[in-house]
């Protein structure tokens, strides 16, 4: 099936809806439609990338938000969820010049700020995890995602440190 140009917006919308209800195969193949419907869409092919990721499809996935990073190179989501994908392949010093990036590209974008610090963190990284947070959060002191992680990371730093002492 081919869907007309002007038509990847429902195509999307059809996408967004088969997550919500967990079909992975028509979310993957409605993402399909509107990246057909529009190739040099980036929102396109970073849905089909989020479809791609949802069922494990993690080579496909990653070529979508490649796509999607060579159409508009500054969308930061695309560049957090490539992170995201090295990250589930158990690579996160791979995945930390992603999350890097993200931030960059957008210090506003939640999930860049708090994977770019959990990977830090995991890395040993405290401090600039912990830097990280911060600024973070003096911009949106709501995020409790952000502040549960750095109250995490603070408690798993002294933890470390105590552990340490007794040696």
């Amino acid at each position: 099936m081919n869907l007309a140009p002007g038509l990847e917006g429902p195509a999307l919308i059809l996408a967004g809806l088969d997550r919500v209800i967990g079909s992975s195969g028509a979310e993957i193949e409605h993402a399909r439609l509107a990246v057909q419907a529009s190739p040099q869409d980036a929102a396109a092919r970073y849905v089909l990338g989020n479809a791609l990721a949802s069922a494990r499809r993690l080579d496909e996935a990653e070529a979508a938000y490649r796509e999607a990073l060579r159409l508009k190179p500054s969308f930061a989501g695309a560049e957090e969820n490539l992170g995201v994908i090295h990250k589930w392949r158990g690579d996160l010093a791979s995945a930390l010049p992603h999350f890097r990036r993200a931030h960059v590209l957008d210090r506003d974008l939640s999930a860049a700020a708090c994977d770019l610090a959990g990977a830090l963190a995991t890395l040993g990284q405290t401090q600039e995890a912990l830097d990280t947070l911060v600024a973070y959060r003096h911009r949106h002191p709501e995020d409790r995602v952000a502040a549960d992680l750095e109250q995490a990371i603070r408690a798993d730093s002294a933890a470390r440190r105590a552990k340490d002492l007794r040696r």
